[in-house]
Order: C-alpha cells, then sequence, then structure tokens
C-alpha cells in the first residue's frame, strides 16, 4: 500500500490542460521525496540546490522568462515554470533538473525510504522468466524458479470493436465462465457468460472509449477499445 493513487481522468487521457498525463509524474515526483519548488510556503525550498528559488506555485502557460522579483534570492534566468513539481498545463512541463533525480534514486539506496522495494516480493513470488503470478491463500511458493499457477493469455479480436468482441484462449476453456466487462474507472457494465457459440460478447451498447475483459477464476485481464 505504497504508492500513489490518482483519479482515471488526469492519467493522460482526455483533452484540456491536464491531458498528457503530467499528473501522474508530479504525483510520483512526491512519492519519490520531491518537493514542490516553492517548498509550500512563500519564497521557500524543496532543498535541491540546482532549482532556483520560486515566490509560490505557476499555473497556465507562463512566458519565458518569468522573473521573480519578490525573493531575496532569485536566479537572473528567472522561476522554472516548466518543471514537473511546478503546477502549470501539462503541455509546459517538460523536465526535472540533475538535482532532482539524485534526490530520487538516493529513497532506494541502502539507507533511503524505500530501498526494500528494490527486493520485494510485492503480491507474487518472482521467479526468472514470465508475468508475476498471484498465489492462492495457503498455496506453498514455488522453490524451482517456475510459476506455480500457468499464465494465461485472453485474446480479444477485432480490437478495436464496433458490435461483436471474440474472446479466446490456448491456455484455459472459457465456456461457462462468467465475465465482466468494465470500464476505466472501475464500474462494471455488462456481466454474462460465455456459452461456446465462439465466446462473442455484444458491446453495441458500449460508448467509445477503453474498457477492461476480466473472468472469473482467471488472474489476466483483456483490454479493448470500442469504436
Amino acid at each position: 500500500k505504497d504508492g500513489v493513487v490518482i483519479k482515471y481522468s488526469v492519467f493522460g487521457t482526455g483533452t484540456g490542460s491536464f491531458n498528457m498525463g503530467r499528473t501522474a509524474v508530479h504525483e510520483i515526483g512526491h512519492w519519490l521525496n520531491l518537493k514542490h519548488l516553492w517548498g509550500d510556503v512563500e519564497c521557500g525550498s524543496d532543498d535541491v540546490d540546482d532549482t532556483p528559488q520560486q515566490r509560490t506555485y505557476n499555473q497556465g502557460t507562463p512566458v519565458f522568462p518569468k522573473l521573480n522579483t519578490k525573493c531575496s534570492n532569485p536566479d537572473p534566468a528567472g522561476e522554472m515554470f516548466m518543471n514537473f513539481m511546478d503546477f502549470t498545463n501539462d503541455e509546459v512541463m517538460v523536465m526535472f533538473t540533475a538535482g532532482q533525480v539524485k534526490r530520487m534514486r538516493d529513497v532506494f539506496e541502502a539507507s533511503g525510504a524505500r530501498h526494500s522495494i528494490l527486493s520485494s516480493k510485492a503480491l507474487g513470488v518472482p521467479w526468472d522468466k514470465g508475468p508475476t503470478t498471484v498465489l492462492p491463500s495457503g498455496t506453498t511458493p514455488p522453490t524451482t524458479g517456475q510459476p506455480s499457477v500457468p499464465a494465461v493469455k485472453i485474446l480479444l479480436f477485432p480490437n478495436p470493436a464496433t458490435n461483436t468482441i471474440n474472446v479466446t484462449s490456448k491456455e484455459v476453456t472459457l465456456t461457462g465462465k462468467t465475465y465482466g466487462i468494465f470500464s476505466a474507472d472501475g464500474r462494471m457494465l455488462k456481466k454474462g457468460i460465455f456459452n461456446g457459440d465462439g465466446n462473442q460478447v455484444n458491446v453495441d451498447q458500449l460508448k467509445a472509449g477503453f474498457y477492461f475483459l476480466k473472468i472469473a477464476g482467471v488472474t489476466s485481464v483483456g483490454r479493448f477499445i470500442k469504436q
């Protein structure tokens, strides 16, 4: 439970000022120990040597140079409003400094707050090759370097889809299994059971967009676009 939670609509989708995924970059920067450039107080510090002093946050699309005339130690080149740790529009944000990169990497050093992530098993058991598998409760982890649960690949076609979509898998029989279709924000929009007729799913009632198809008892998730 150590990470970032971000609303799907500001994760690089849609239109407007925040449509390029910079919200994710900014928040993950915080997770990696970066502060806002102004240190959250007027003319404060983000504790990074190569970011110029900034009076407060910037918004919109400032014009370079944006000079700082209010603080005691302004940079003659102006404020770094194009940095990911400001509040400007996504189209403006383009950079971290070398000092910010070092500060982020330091959290993974032996004395860093997130050093243990480098050897974490997360929710599964690692092996030499193949995708991570989440083991059922009570299952003994494998010791041979191979996954205890075979990887299942779900194929969806046509993709993008218009009216119907076919679901297949070489590793598991789908007939009789329950499936659900979910929107990008996690809402179940459709539920059904594969009956063996090519495992077709009708999607003509869905709005154009990106969807997930989950099958009961199968850890893999199918993704498709509805035109």
